[in-house]
């Protein structure tokens, strides 16, 4: 988050536990769980973010989560938020996670979302809501493709499945929030909500506008 945002006092932090060596970081470690819960009194813990793609399996995601409970008990947080699958077979990576962790805490579901098919965010969503009754879902991540979509995708293609998925996901009943990817991206300008001005201000550009 930029300095300035979060100075406005318009944007939050939520820590995460990217990832298995986070779990090393944080697990017992007082004084920095202390230190980030004067400094932010966070309410909610992200899960492991794109388990698959960082290594992490079901069975590893599932072996760790204990230590991952304890991080958030000790951080006070009412939210534990499950690891953040993505790509085509997340429902599968999700669904086998919770299958091994039988009895763990997850008050909610996080997942990402790249594509220009809003067909295909509707179907995703409907599986959630058939294999997870009752979880809130948390969309982390979406646009209409990453900077790693070639052809980059145009500012006007991302406008056209902002439009579509952000009416979609305030009228989803399961889904309690969501966030654009990204706020400010020098890697893949068409996508950010903000530049930067010469003075070196943030400015929101066409896609920001439309989207606050």
């Amino acid at each position: 988050t930029p300095p300035e945002a979060e100075s406005r006092g318009n944007v939050g932090y939520t820590p995460m536990v990217h990832g298995i060596a986070d779990v090393g970081l944080l697990y017992n470690n007082t004084a920095l769980l202390g230190k980030l819960t004067r400094q932010y009194a966070p309410t909610v813990l992200l899960g492991f973010n794109e388990p698959r793609r960082h290594g992490i399996t079901p069975e590893m995601a599932a072996h760790h989560w204990p230590k991952v409970e304890a991080i958030a008990r000790e951080l006070n947080v009412t939210t534990l938020v499950s690891p953040a699958a993505a790509g085509l077979d997340k429902h599968f990576w999700l669904e086998k996670f919770f299958k091994l962790c039988k009895g763990c805490r997850i008050d909610a579901i996080a997942t990402h979302y790249y594509s220009c098919k809003i067909d295909d965010l509707t179907k995703a969503l409907d599986r959630f809501a058939r294999h997870f009754p009752g979880k809130p879902v948390w969309i982390t991540e979406f646009n209409c493709g990453g900077a790693w979509t070639k052809p980059r995708k145009t500012v006007a293609q991302h406008a056209e499945l902002m439009r579509a998925a952000v009416a979609v996901l305030n009228a989803w009943p399961e889904v309690v929030h969501f966030a654009w990817m990204s706020g400010y991206n020098t890697h893949d300008t068409q996508a950010s909500l903000f530049n930067r001005s010469r003075a070196g201000h943030l400015v929101p550009t066409e896609l920001g506008e439309l989207y606050f």
